[in-house]
């Protein structure tokens, strides 16, 4: 969506997309955004977003992964480890 100069923008903006979508059939039932008026649960600041974490009032990603502490690290192990968070 990029920027926008008023609050009342992006409200036009979720509107009128969601009665967009919904002309093909395509209703879309959440949002999820850094500006509060625009989402549907007011209260969690935090969210995944395609298997990320999305810190909506920082606006900051982070990226969870395991690490198997016990196996010995070699170049499999640290690609399969690096990976898995490209895997939602």
């Amino acid at each position: 969506m990029g920027q926008v100069s008023t609050e009342e923008e992006p409200k036009n903006v979720k509107s009128k997309a969601t009665e967009i979508m919904s002309k093909g059939k395509f209703p879309l039932g959440k949002w999820e955004s850094n500006i509060e008026a625009l989402n549907d649960d007011k209260e969690r600041a935090k969210t995944k977003l395609l298997g990320v974490c999305w810190n909506k009032k920082d606006d900051t990603f982070a990226v969870e992964i395991e690490i198997n502490e016990t196996a010995t690290i070699t170049k499999r192990p640290m690609l399969k480890t690096l990976t898995s968070s490209y895997d939602p």
